[in-house]
């Protein structure tokens, strides 16, 4: 495939977005002068593909339609929770290292109610990667009053994850890091 997308100057990257059938159906089809055009137009087709449906989030088991959405890149909607504001250090949650007290702002990437025993923790705020107004962590947080950042998103969620301290005003929805 490398030595055929050199020939016909197609980069390796775009030769992987070919389909298999597509390279079958075409070994009759070489001599036409139309099938190289066709298959670059193939190509740009499956990549505009590609990128639509890699904006696609999979919960860990689908039961219906409804475990799916997607989440257009860049359009990340925290959800704020509460009318506080905390300034405290990050504390990413290790299931295999569980602390007598989380002292700061806990990052979680989702939490259902098995992991209420966090609020008996003196956690000063949350950080969920996934989920949104209704989910339990909203209504536990919103019920104790507790400042948290609901379903921040993938990049969001990692990039919250390499900082050291965190004041989130959930009054102004604003996020800020501090050294």
């Amino acid at each position: 495939m490398k030595k055929f997308g050199k020939k016909y100057k197609i980069s390796t990257d775009d030769v992987s977005y070919l389909n298999i059938n597509k390279i079958l159906n075409m070994y009759f089809n070489l001599s036409n002068f139309k099938t190289i055009p066709n298959l670059k137009n193939h190509i740009k087709e499956n990549k505009k593909e590609y990128l639509s449906n890699k904006n696609i989030i999979l919960p860990d088991v689908i039961k219906n339609g409804r475990n799916l959405f997607i989440q257009e890149l860049g359009q990340d909607k925290i959800n704020y929770i509460s009318n506080k504001i905390v300034s405290d250090k990050i504390i990413i949650y290790d299931k295999k290292n569980i602390l007598k007290n989380y002292d700061g702002v806990v990052c979680i990437e989702n939490a259902d109610p098995g992991f209420d025993f966090l609020f008996n923790k003196k956690i000063k705020g949350l950080i969920t990667k996934y989920g949104g107004l209704n989910s339990h962590m909203a209504i536990r947080c919103s019920e104790l009053n507790l400042p948290a950042l609901i379903g921040v998103g993938e990049q969001n969620f990692k990039n919250i994850c390499n900082q050291k301290f965190i004041t989130i005003n959930c009054v102004q929805n604003k996020i800020e890091f501090m050294d």
